[in-house]
């Protein structure tokens, strides 16, 4: 049942039987995105056992929307508009602490600035879990702007909870370490199985949307904007007529790549294929030979793109950030690393395994095997996560050393 309401008459969030726990983000499905994907994981892996609440920005509209969708409740709050990248919200002043009242746990996925900030000022009665996936990049003047707040609401957190024990180690933990407690992200394997359907789909792309069955080709499967290194990936292909790539995806980047490859005389080896999901996002992880993952920043925090390559038995080439890609994808194991910025050292990756089926094969089937023992969401996430909620609203004590895959 979905209902628009008034921002400052949220509904009661008592009576609750069942661990109660909010996630307050930055959007929800329809929306594309890691953290929105990771919030769609989270729901449909650990709703049956708790009283679930999610509230984040209507990335559609500036009305507020609540949406009753059993067994969860997600609430989507108007957002007149941004300022230097974060969203403005009136509404989560009262609604985050109407959906706490209850001594819900609330769990708030950083960056949100705006969530600290309400938080920091209403104090919901409940323990505070932050949940850490990226540092503030690439907004400099809103991170030294915000930095005493976010500080201030790691210090008052009972729990901070890194995506990787590589992020685990950023500079803005540092004065936190005895409550960092990494837990990884996973995906629901199940929507990654093979099948006959998704088998026959992706040997129809590799035929018609992209170069030919018999043509090895990379795949980047993402967003075009600046940190994704799409740039880097065309110029890698200036210096290998051999690379053929497909992006699929799309953003503020997106005419100019189409520029890029145009000046640069490589759109015959580029197919630009627009944002997918669902079935279709599986049938081109399993046609793609490799997954390419060029990122230039440390926005690039985990890079759960690579788990759904892992899980379709697809091995990677990525860079290494000191972020959770290059524990996710290992080196020599499950791909390739390289560094970032770096079209040579890309291309050569990139040729290396598109010329090698053994190779390639060999390492897609270590990364199968590495996503189905560490990032199966069902069978690792969401245990570590119910593990962690039940302690905070049991005796209310922090946690001890962190549940960090290998």
């Amino acid at each position: 049942m979905t209902s628009s309401v008034s921002d400052t008459n949220p509904p009661s969030a008592e009576g609750a039987r069942r661990p109660a726990v909010l996630h307050v983000g930055n959007y929800f499905s329809p929306h594309i995105g890691g953290i929105e994907t990771h919030l769609g994981t989270v729901a449909a892996t650990t709703a049956e056992a708790l009283s679930l609440r999610i509230l984040v920005a209507n990335h559609a509209g500036a009305a507020t929307v609540v949406e009753q969708r059993e067994p969860y409740l997600l609430v989507r709050l108007g957002m007149p508009t941004r300022i230097a990248g974060a969203q403005l919200m009136p509404g989560l002043f009262s609604w985050l602490p109407a959906l706490a009242r209850d001594g819900a746990i609330t769990e708030i996925h950083h960056p949100h600035p705006s969530a600290f900030h309400a938080w920091a000022l209403t104090r919901p009665p409940g323990p505070l879990v932050v949940r850490f996936h990226s540092e503030i990049v690439r907004q400099r003047v809103l991170r030294k702007l915000v930095a005493p707040l976010v500080q201030h609401v790691f210090a008052a957190a009972d729990v901070i909870v890194p995506s990787s024990p590589r992020l685990a180690d950023s500079p803005e933990l540092r004065r936190h370490r005895h409550k960092v407690e990494p837990i990884a992200l996973g995906i629901m394997l199940e929507e990654f199985a093979p099948s006959v359907a998704v088998e026959r789909r992706a040997a129809e792309l590799r035929e018609s949307e992209a170069f030919g069955e018999a043509q090895p080709f990379a795949l980047m499967l993402g967003r075009h904007v600046p940190y994704k290194g799409t740039e880097v990936l065309l110029a890698a292909l200036r210096g290998d007529a051999t690379l053929r790539i497909v992006l699929v995806g799309s953003g503020p980047l997106t005419s100019r790549l189409r520029r890029l490859a145009q000046r640069w005389g490589v759109a015959e080896r580029v197919r630009f294929v627009a944002s997918v999901g669902g079935f279709e996002r599986h049938a081109w992880l399993r046609a793609a030979d490799v997954l390419v993952l060029p990122s230039v920043s440390r926005n690039e925090a985990f890079g759960l793109v690579l788990l759904e390559a892992f899980a379709c038995a697809t091995p990677a080439v990525s860079t290494e950030l000191g972020t959770g890609t290059s524990w996710v994808n290992r080196h020599g194991e499950t791909g390739l690393v390289v560094p970032p910025r770096n079209p040579q050292a890309l291309a050569a990756a990139l040729a290396e395994l598109l010329q090698d089926a053994p190779r390639r094969e060999a390492y897609g089937a270590a990364a199968r095997e590495r996503v189905e023992q560490h990032f199966d969401a069902q069978r690792v996430m969401r245990p570590h996560t119910l593990e962690l909620y039940s302690r905070l609203a049991g005796d209310g004590t922090r946690p001890g050393p962190g549940y960090g895959s290998p």
